[in-house]
């Protein structure tokens, strides 16, 4: 049996041929009575009019009824039935088994067996054969009344060529029942491999998750799939029909200068602007013949990203082996300069001013060793090593002897943390995140002004903030507050939150900036309970 579609679809037809046979018996009777308006007083005639009123009015009830019905194959048995007592009418008016519409029954049962399969042909024919072998015995033995302006012209038919009448209809039938049904189930068999290998492409294409089109020789768009209509952002019913120009410009250029690939910029529709990807490649037919071309293409934002973010990787690191070596070779005469500083300091002959002026020297290169310090770290990080630790306690321990410390500024450090909250973590690099986000806070805060410290729950871990009251950070600044050496204070060079990143991402965890010029920032950083 055909699929539910093909049942419409046949139904429709059937509903079409019906009109077509009717409307040419109508035009038939009117033709051979025109001559004369008592002509469509006989009784046949008024008959066939009658058939092809009732005909009409049928066919229009069944295209109201058949996109309602859910069961359209026992729709299709009921119309079949109902069009072969039309036909057998037919038959009865014109002749009975001399008829020459005897041919409707044959059509009846091709239409069953595209409609229903072999089964409804068999049936088709059986009733077919049936309607006809009633009429005709019963016109022969006068059951059925012959229409009153053929009676003079009647002859019946004798019981052998009657029976050879039925016999040839029946085999005919049959013929056709049989014939049409193997044809219309290797037709169906076929057509449903060829729908599921469609509906496969179909998947297939739909499932790429690279934009793929097509375009004919004339270069425009035939077929679009889901993933590059997102890309180009049209939709596909957009796109079919337009230019390849109109729907992607940079590859309209490329198969112009008959280049296979290349990498340009689209714009969308709505005005952004993204760059793509793209490959052409050749479109052939069965038969090897080109059809047009193949565009594969993609949205290279990320790509993009991705390379810039290894070219800076690449580039920090060979940085960072440079800083390494240049932080050894300063280290080591930091150390003598700081040695003999103390020596000279500890002379009695010194007067106090120049022992202030040795302690400043004393100050600075203890700076210049922490710095030191720092970019030996960020060049050459040391592996996260977690243990249980109250992350509390340790937020505390870090703001008491920051607060004492020169680091602070006069800055008040406020400390809101519960009473012990416990995590995996590194505790000597918290500590350093700590430290350096406090600094960083204190730096930025007026003088005195509050800098709160915050240690709380969060659901995918803890949380630190740090929130200051300073001068905020513009937006262009934010998004490099974290790349090394990038500063915008007058003094320092940029290691500090970079380590810190460097740390939190070591732990797994994340960390942001939230700030507006004029109203401090906040940064957040947020740990799994469980180190990475």
């Amino acid at each position: 049996m055909a699929n539910d579609s093909d049942l419409r679809r046949g139904l429709s037809t059937l509903l079409v041929l019906r009109a077509s046979v009717v409307t040419v018996l109508l035009l038939a009777t009117v033709y051979v009575n025109v001559g004369s308006l008592l002509a469509f007083e006989a009784p046949t005639t008024r008959f066939l009019l009658i058939l092809t009123g009732g005909t009409y009015l049928m066919t229009g009830a069944y295209a109201l009824l058949h996109r309602r019905l859910g069961d359209h194959a026992g729709f299709a048995r009921g119309q079949i039935a109902v069009d072969s007592l039309v036909w057998t009418a037919l038959v009865y008016a014109t002749g009975g088994g001399a008829s020459g519409f005897t041919f409707l029954y044959g059509l009846e049962v091709v239409l069953a067996s595209a409609l229903l399969g072999r089964s409804g042909a068999l049936w088709a024919a059986l009733v077919s054969w049936l309607l006809f072998a009633a009429v005709t015995t019963g016109l022969a033995q006068g059951w059925i009344p012959v229409l009153a302006d053929q009676a003079h012209a009647f002859e019946r038919l004798p019981a052998g060529e009657i029976a050879y009448t039925l016999l040839v209809n029946g085999v005919m039938v049959l013929l056709v029942a049989t014939l049409s049904g193997v044809l219309a189930e290797r037709v169906r068999r076929a057509g449903g491999a060829l729908r599921v290998a469609v509906r496969r492409e179909e998947d297939i294409v739909r499932s790429v998750t690279s934009g793929l089109l097509t375009v004919d020789l004339s270069g425009r768009v035939e077929t679009l799939n889901p993933a590059g209509a997102q890309i180009v952002a049209r939709a596909p019913e957009d796109a079919v029909g337009r230019p390849l120009s109109e729907v992607l410009p940079a590859a309209a250029s490329a198969l112009a200068a008959k280049r296979p690939r290349g990498e340009g910029e689209h714009l969308r529709p709505d005005g952004t602007q993204i760059p793509i990807g793209f490959s052409l490649s050749p479109l052939t037919d069965r038969d090897g013949q080109g059809a047009g071309r193949i565009v594969i293409f993609q949205d290279m934002t990320e790509i993009l990203a991705m390379r810039r973010a290894v070219a800076d990787s690449e580039r920090l690191a060979a940085l960072g082996r440079v800083a390494a070596g240049l932080a050894h070779e300063i280290r080591n005469p930091l150390g003598a300069i700081s040695g003999s500083v103390e020596m000279l300091r500890s002379a009695s002959a010194l007067g106090e001013e120049d022992r202030d002026l040795l302690g400043l020297v004393l100050d600075e290169t203890k700076r210049l060793n922490a710095l030191v310090g720092d970019i030996l770290h960020f060049a050459r990080p040391r592996a996260a090593q977690p243990v249980r630790v109250d992350v509390a306690a340790l937020a505390r321990d870090v703001a008491t002897i920051f607060r004492r410390g020169s680091a602070a500024h006069g800055a008040a450090i406020e400390v809101e943390a519960p009473a012990t909250l416990e995590g995996e973590v590194d505790p000597a690099q918290v500590r350093q995140v700590l430290w350096n986000l406090l600094k960083n806070a204190a730096q930025a805060a007026p003088g005195g002004s509050p800098v709160r410290l915050r240690i709380l729950q969060a659901e995918s871990g803890l949380r630190i903030e740090v929130i200051d009251t300073g001068p905020g950070i513009a937006a262009e600044e934010r998004s490099r507050i974290f790349d090394p050496f990038h500063t915008g204070k007058d003094h320092g060079i940029g290691i500090g939150l970079a380590l810190v990143k460097q740390i939190v991402d070591a732990h797994g965890g994340t960390i942001e900036v939230d700030s507006e010029p004029g109203q401090g920032a906040t940064f957040r950083v947020t740990l799994p309970v469980t180190a990475a």
